[in-house]
C-alpha cells in the first residue's frame, strides 16, 4: 500500500515538473505598459531564470508571439536567446494595434518539447490609432497605477515611453506567474492538456493517492 501511494506521488510530482517554464517574465507584468507609435514599435524584454531544468540557457532562441485576449496578433521578431534574460523585440509595421489592456506575450521555445511561457496583461497604447484620446491614455496610466496600488511587491516609474517595473523577482511574484502561465495555458491549445492535468487534476490526485 505504501509502495503504491509513494509511486503515485513521485509520479505527479514528476509531471507537474514537467510543465514548469523555463524562464519566468519580470517584464510585462500587469502594471506595465508601452507606448506605441508610428516609429516607435519596440517592445523591452525581461525574464530570469526559474533555476528548473532545463535552465533557460538550454531553451536556445526563443519566439515570442503577441497575444490580445485569446488570439495570436503577430510574432514579434527578432527571435530571442534565452540565456540573454533582455532583449527588445518588435511589433512589425505593417500590423495595425489599437489600445487596450488585454495584450500578453507568449514565449515559445523552438524546441518542441518545452513549453510555452505567458506574461501576465499589459496596456499598449497607440498614438497613432485615431480613436486614441488625451482621456482614454489618461484612462490606461490610470489604470496601470490602480494595478500597482495593489501589487505592493512592484514599484513602477513612468520614462518617455513605457511603464516598467524595477524591483526583484519576489515569492508573490512567482506565485502570480505561475498562476498566470497555468490560466493561460488553461484556455489556448495544444499542450494546455498537459497544464490542465497539473493545476487542476494533480491537487486531487495527490490527495486520493495519500487516502490510499
Amino acid at each position: 500500500m505504501f509502495k503504491l501511494q509513494a509511486t503515485v506521488v513521485l509520479a505527479l510530482v514528476a509531471l507537474a515538473l514537467e510543465t514548469r517554464g523555463a524562464l519566468f517574465p519580470v517584464k510585462p507584468v500587469r502594471s506595465t505598459w508601452y507606448t506605441l507609435d508610428g516609429k516607435n514599435r519596440d517592445i523591452d524584454l525581461r525574464w530570469r531564470d526559474t533555476h528548473e531544468e532545463p535552465r533557460a540557457a538550454a531553451l536556445g532562441k526563443v519566439k515570442v508571439q503577441l497575444l490580445f485576449d485569446d488570439y495570436v496578433v503577430t510574432d514579434l521578431t527578432p527571435k530571442i536567446d534565452g540565456s540573454a534574460h533582455e532583449a527588445t523585440v518588435r511589433v512589425p509595421h505593417d500590423v495595425a494595434l489599437a489600445s487596450g489592456s488585454k495584450y500578453y506575450l507568449r514565449f515559445v521555445p523552438l524546441h518542441k518539447e518545452w513549453h510555452a511561457v505567458y506574461t501576465a496583461d499589459f496596456t499598449i497604447v497607440n498614438t497613432t490609432t485615431p480613436d486614441v484620446s488625451p482621456e482614454a491614455i489618461a484612462s490606461a496610466r490610470s489604470q496601470a497605477m490602480r494595478s500597482t496600488a495593489t501589487t505592493p511587491a512592484l514599484t513602477s516609474f513612468r520614462p518617455s515611453t513605457t511603464l516598467t517595473t524595477a524591483t526583484t523577482p519576489s515569492a508573490a511574484q512567482d506565485a502570480l506567474g505561475t498562476a498566470v502561465n497555468a490560466a493561460r495555458a488553461a484556455r489556448m491549445g495544444g499542450s494546455s492538456i498537459r497544464s490542465k492535468i497539473t493545476f487542476v487534476i494533480w491537487p486531487l490526485l495527490i490527495g486520493v493517492a495519500l487516502a490510499i
